[in-house]
């Protein structure tokens, strides 16, 4: 009877522990339900992949949005956290002393109070130091193992930090560029490579770099498209060789978005941008679009801070897309949806079907009302259970609150 017992109970153990294994995250995280919809409406008509105009459904079912708090991070009021690939650290500046100034990101003054701290995401409190002073523009790495951020400092001058997230180690490397900005982290094995914009005295004259971390070397990057060309800004890489990244007139209107294969003299152009773009609107251009490019890698977004709004921009050469108006911050959700941020809400936006008119919203799913910007997305092509965090005002101006929503699909 004993072993009889002793089996049943390891039986029942077992069950649990199963049960529990299997819980969804959201259930897990003790998420609420903060609104749904058809998902007809929002997924294409089903996996059909039908028009979401609503001819030819052949199925419906609904998407329901749950959310939780996480513990609230430390805010800087100069950046936005800076979110892990994987979701589960974010690096965030604090502010010590008189708030620095947007123009602070391009010239490296007055940062002598910002700090950077790395914290998990759901643990209480500010984090664990990283660096105390004259620091911003904080980057992860690709794969996550190591976080790269700018530093001033009186002796050493401008430096690229680099954080090493396994063994909690920080290195400065100085490569002989007075004034750095914009790092971006190339994506790959091998050789450790970070693309920055850099300049000596005059932010017009900013030009991109590829620093070779390991050897603590700069090199120059693409060359100027042409003799009117001004300053190169907000790198991004498309693949291990090639960089896209803003290219400024010196006239406005003649910016630019291009490409350039690493070692190539010459560069190709993606995109004429227009408008009235300058050196001082580098910071803003993806100061609240942490991954710009989209999951397969044929659209960029940037924000417009002369049109306020987010555009996203084909890589072939296609019509822009550009969203609504004040939309200053957002993540791709999938290839098809764009997670939108506005002063009333974030919803999400298909980046397929455009607005069809005057008052016409286009196809679109609200997922949480109040003042929230998504700071990352989930790497998965899977909808159901696929999550993003946020983050919105605190309950002090240095602080900000952090929320993690899911979309939970029921097919009917």
């Amino acid at each position: 009877m004993r072993r009889r017992l002793a089996r049943l109970t390891l039986a029942t153990l077992a069950v649990l522990a199963a049960g529990c294994a299997s819980a969804p995250d959201w259930e897990r995280a003790g998420a609420q339900r903060v609104g749904d919809a058809d998902l007809a409406a929002v997924y294409g008509g089903g996996p059909d992949g039908r028009s979401a105009s609503g001819r030819g459904r052949r199925w419906s079912g609904s998407v329901t949005a749950v959310a939780a708090p996480r513990p609230a991070l430390p805010h800087g009021r100069l950046q936005l956290p800076a979110v892990s690939p994987d979701g589960n650290r974010v690096a965030c500046l604090t502010q010590g002393g008189d708030a620095a100034r947007p123009e602070s990101l391009l010239t490296g003054r007055n940062l002598v109070g910002t700090a950077l701290r790395v914290r998990a995401i759901d643990v209480e409190g500010d984090g664990t130091p990283i660096a105390s002073g004259g620091v911003c523009w904080p980057a992860w790495s690709p794969d996550g193992n190591t976080l790269y951020f700018i530093e001033y400092d009186e002796q050493l001058g401008c430096t690229l930090g680099v954080h090493d997230a396994a063994s909690g180690t920080t290195r400065r490397k100085g490569v002989g560029l007075q004034r750095m900005f914009s790092p971006a982290p190339r994506p790959g094995g091998g050789t450790k490579v970070v693309a920055v914009s850099a300049y000596g005295n005059v932010p017009d004259d900013a030009l991109v770099f590829l620093i070779d971390v390991d050897r603590g070397v700069a090199e120059p990057g693409p060359p100027p498209s042409s003799a009117s060309a001004s300053a190169q800004v907000a790198p991004v890489w498309l693949n291990p060789q090639t960089l896209l990244y803003v290219e400024l007139g010196s006239d406005a209107g003649h910016a630019s978005l291009r490409q350039w294969r690493v070692g190539s003299d010459t560069t190709d152009r993606v995109a004429d941008l227009g408008g009235a773009l300058t050196v001082y609107d580098a910071p803003a251009l993806l100061a609240g679009i942490g991954a710009p490019l989209s999951p397969g890698r044929d659209r960029l977004a940037l924000y417009r801070p002369d049109r306020n709004r987010t555009e996203l921009i084909p890589l072939d050469r296609g019509p822009v897309r550009p969203l609504t108006a004040g939309s200053q911050s957002g993540a791709w959700w999938d290839t098809r949806w764009w997670a939108l941020a506005t002063a009333d809400g974030t919803e999400l936006v298909s980046t397929i079907t455009p607005d069809r008119g005057p008052g016409d919203r286009g196809d679109r799913l609200s997922l949480l009302p109040g003042r929230w910007a998504p700071v990352w997305v989930q790497p998965t092509a899977d909808t159901d259970g696929k999550s993003m965090l946020l983050v919105g005002p605190g309950a002090t101006p240095d602080t900000l609150s952090l929320m993690q929503l899911w979309l939970v699909v029921k097919g009917e």
